[in-house]
């Protein structure tokens, strides 16, 4: 498996480039609804779902889990967990966990409770985010950094270059629970912007939270 880089950008533009796995990858939730505008999906897991097993199918995306902690309960689909008041999928370490989804994919983003945020380099790297093209191919990127908090609440967007089938979640921290909802995807490819765009958009975000903080002190 090849190494997936990272591009670093501004820490305010919380956008990211990946080389191979994703065109884009970005934490600001705004910007990905943004660009996949009229044409994403939204599962909110609260519909009919079939389980079977530690497979939890909703028709358009199915999630699955597996290992000892999954197997032993702490795994799977629930509308309520400690904090977490809605429907969710999730799986504890160093289990692992896997969306596939019904048709090939260009983008996913979703919801994620008990995740830290991309870590920088150099730090520790305890989980790994697999991804799997439609044409057999794959990568992956492991700098995910676990807060250990499920009340903390992150947002994660990947758009692809080409298809993918599914993701899947590992990580190397025992009992500490990931947790995912909201997930949103589409089926047809979207634009991406060009790296001159991120660092404009980077610049952007930053002048606004500038700007913004400036009119509080006022």
């Amino acid at each position: 498996m090849k190494k997936v880089c990272i591009a670093v950008l501004a820490a305010s533009a919380m956008v990211s480039a990946f080389a191979s796995a994703a065109d884009l990858y970005t934490e600001d939730e705004a910007y990905f609804d943004k660009l996949s505008a009229g044409k994403a999906i939204t599962q909110d897991l609260s519909g009919a779902f079939v389980q079977t097993g530690t497979k939890w199918d909703w028709g358009d995306l199915a999630f699955s889990c597996n290992g000892g902690y999954c197997d032993g309960g702490f795994g799977g689909y629930t509308t309520r967990y400690n904090y977490l008041v809605s429907n969710y999928v999730y799986f504890a370490g160093p289990d692992s966990a896997t969306i596939t989804f019904a048709k090939p994919i260009y983008s996913v983003g979703m919801d994620v409770w008990g995740l830290g945020h991309i870590q920088g380099p150099g730090g520790n790297i305890p989980s790994t985010l697999f991804v799997n093209y439609a044409d057999g191919g794959h990568g992956f990127f492991s700098d995910y950094q676990f807060n250990n908090d499920v009340t903390a609440h992150e947002f994660f967007g990947m758009v692809f270059s080409k298809a993918v089938t599914s993701i899947a979640f590992t990580t190397d921290i025992p009992g500490n629970g990931i947790f995912f909802n909201d997930i949103r995807y589409t089926t047809v490819p979207l634009p991406v912007p060009e790296p001159t765009t991120w660092t404009m958009f980077a610049a952007g975000l930053g002048l606004t939270a500038l700007l913004a903080r400036r009119r509080r002190k006022q």
